[in-house]
């Protein structure tokens, strides 16, 4: 649980700080850190500016891509490995019946969707990227659907084992309708997109480890308030002691501005260099 810990607050040239609307300058500094840490991105973007609100949508994006490249150094491996043991045939009488339903069940898809697919979209030349996009997109469910029986088959005669196994099989029932697991330099993208497609789908949120990785707020145990600083009538520095919960600490400045007599968090650093 979070505690906050009120320290002395040096109010530099004189200044009496009542705020304008609803809350003080160091009120929402203070709110708006314990919500990034809390990871409660409704209550920081009410106290932050639209700037703000970008750089959270940036975090949140850079946090997303971290997760997308994780999952693919971690899948690509493995399907080039499956692969690898599945090419000679050697597993296949083992794999006879979910080989056989995943073919039947492959060309009963095809044939459906086509059907289908002309009907409600007519012919995909004469359509726009995005209609293309939408009909890869329910041809790609058709097929990981199918698929799943076949691959939870394979991992488990190959012994397949790994971390976020259940997401890479799940990668490998988007891939697979490129006919092979092998990733190569040719689908590549492909294999991108199916990696993408199962972080979308899981619902992507930040976690605290990301917010602590780029941003100053991350697994806060308590905050001192130490100095208020005026740079203009309507921009304050509220200058912040933020103790970890590790015991460490470290000094953190947050920018507040007043819009519409509202004090707002109106910058956030992240550091993506990385």
């Amino acid at each position: 649980m979070k505690k906050i810990l009120f320290g002395s607050i040096v109010l530099i040239m004189g200044l009496g700080l009542t705020g304008c609307g609803n809350s003080t300058p160091e009120e929402v500094a203070e709110t708006f850190a314990n919500a990034m840490s809390n990871i409660d991105m409704k209550k920081a973007k009410e106290f932050s500016t639209e700037h703000v609100k970008d750089k959270i949508a940036e975090l949140s994006r850079v946090c997303m891509r971290k997760d997308i490249n994780n999952l693919a150094d971690i899948a690509m491996p493995i399907l080039n490995l499956v692969h690898k043991k599945l090419r000679h045939g050697k597993y296949d009488d083992q794999l006879g019946d979910a080989l056989r339903q995943y073919k039947e069940n492959s060309e009963r898809i095809m044939k459906k969707f086509e059907k289908e697919t002309k009907e409600k979209y007519g012919q995909l030349k004469d359509n726009k990227e995005e209609v293309m996009q939408q009909v890869y997109n329910e041809l790609l469910e058709a097929y990981s659907v199918a698929s799943m029986p076949l691959i939870e088959k394979e991992f488990e005669l190959l012994d397949i084992k790994s971390k976020q196994i259940e997401d890479v099989k799940k990668v490998a029932s988007f891939f697979i309708i490129n006919g092979s697991y092998r990733v190569t330099y040719g689908n590549k993208y492909e294999f991108m997109k199916s990696v993408n497609k199962v972080i979308f789908d899981k619902g992507f949120k930040l976690t605290p480890k990301c917010i602590d990785e780029y941003t100053e707020f991350g697994f806060i145990d308590a905050i001192n308030i130490i100095e208020v600083k005026e740079n203009s009538p309507d921009q304050m520095m509220v200058r912040l002691e933020i103790i970890r919960e590790d015991g460490k600490s470290n000094k953190v400045s947050v920018e507040v501005e007043k819009i519409q007599d509202n004090w707002k968090v109106s910058d956030l650093y992240i550091d993506t260099d990385f």
